[in-house]
């Protein structure tokens, strides 16, 4: 996965694909370590959920970010994959820059 950066207010635009069926929604959650600052909910289309989300009016920063996927059968998978991790796990970065004029 790679870091994201837009500015304050920007859309954030991402897709996320799976390799069989079966996949329900997917949320992407931006987090600041303790409180999630973004956290929304997109269905799939076939393999495939577009991630559109236009309400970034949070503060510039950093934040980590990942994906859940839910499927039919209600397991649930993480993008980045954190059964792989050794340790702490590394999350790709969303980076809000400021903008001037929006706060």
């Amino acid at each position: 996965m790679r870091d994201l950066t837009i500015g304050q207010g920007e859309t954030i635009r991402d897709k996320v694909i799976v390799e069989e069926e079966g996949a329900v929604s997917v949320t992407f959650v931006a987090t600041d370590g303790n409180v999630n600052v973004i956290e929304e909910v997109f269905t799939f289309d076939g393999l495939e959920a577009d991630v559109t989300i236009m309400d970034t009016i949070i503060p510039p920063d950093s934040y980590d970010y990942y994906y859940k996927i839910i499927w039919d059968d209600d397991s649930v998978d993480y993008l980045p994959d954190f059964s792989n991790c050794e340790g702490e796990c590394v999350l790709p970065q969303l980076n809000i820059c400021e903008v001037p004029g929006v706060s």
